[in-house]
């Protein structure tokens, strides 16, 4: 769990003369999360505050049935109780959450850290939610925006002809279908979750591997890269209102560096990542 695996960190880090906060990367000055944070941490902090005092527990619960916005029945029901705690579902983003909620967690995740490097550092973290140009000036920094131009086997990816005209004309792209599937294929190497094509209803709405969902811990990659920046889901800020990037409903036109994607309520397609900052005690 998280309290194990930063002290483990912790201590190689400080081994080599390193101080990199823990889950981050650093991108020009700013560390930054290599991923969005997952149901698995957010079910590590529930299961903290559950034995906790008051109603810290109860105001922490994302809203699971925001998929009741995106899909009808059945769908709708076995996402609302399976996405959140289902293991298939451990390594995708967490939703359904508030800007508070997402607030909250950065207070906890840092007091955590914080207790660990006490005595091994001579730094404090605090994590954070961005601001839309903290974010934006992240996005644009890393190499996550930019096309790989690594050969993919095409015939490892299963996009439905019906899907790729229905984006193909949601987009104006004057492309023919072929070429479309190259372009959404090299977009996924960095996104490699897009829920509504993986789900089979066949296999008790479990999602398949071949898109690297479902399969096991997010893979680092290389340089100053951030996993799924670009899309799967938009990301809070502490700007109310406001996340930033794109989501899985969106297509590749669609998400820029600069896409705002303007909220009301949690949201299916609204996720986060932290921020952190480094203060010498």
């Amino acid at each position: 769990m998280l309290r194990l695996s930063v002290a483990i960190y912790l201590l190689a880090q400080t081994a080599q003369g390193q101080f990199t906060p823990p889950g981050t990367i650093k991108i020009d000055s700013v560390y930054v999360d290599a991923s969005e944070i997952t149901n698995l941490n957010y079910i590590e902090y529930l299961h903290y505050l559950k034995g906790s005092a008051g109603t810290k527990y109860l105001n922490a619960l994302p809203d699971t049935t925001v998929w009741s916005d995106i899909y009808d029945e059945p769908l709708a029901s076995a996402f609302t109780y399976e996405y959140l705690r289902g293991e298939e579902f451990r390594y995708f983003p967490v939703v359904g959450l508030s800007r508070q909620q997402a607030e909250d967690y950065c207070e906890w995740r840092s007091a955590v850290v914080n207790q660990k490097i006490d005595s091994a550092t001579s730094f404090k973290v605090r994590y954070y939610l961005p601001s839309p140009d903290e974010w934006y000036s992240v996005a644009i920094a890393s190499t996550s925006y930019k096309i790989s131009s690594n050969s993919v086997d095409l015939s490892k990816m299963r996009f439905q002809r019906s899907y790729l005209k229905e984006i193909k004309d949601r987009s104006n792209a004057e492309l023919t279908l072929k070429n479309l599937k190259k372009q959404l294929i090299r977009f996924y190497e960095h996104n490699p979750i897009l829920l509504f094509e993986n789900l089979s209803v066949s296999d008790e709405f479990k999602f398949k591997d071949y898109l690297g969902v479902g399969g096991g811990p997010k893979r680092s990659l290389p340089g100053n890269s951030i996993n799924d920046i670009r899309g799967n889901v938009s990301e809070l800020t502490r700007q109310p209102g406001t996340a930033m990037g794109g989501n899985w409903t969106l297509t590749f036109e669609e998400t820029t560096p600069e896409t705002r994607y303007i909220y009301e309520n949690p949201s299916a397609m609204i996720g986060f990542r932290c921020f952190c900052a480094l203060k010498t005690q």
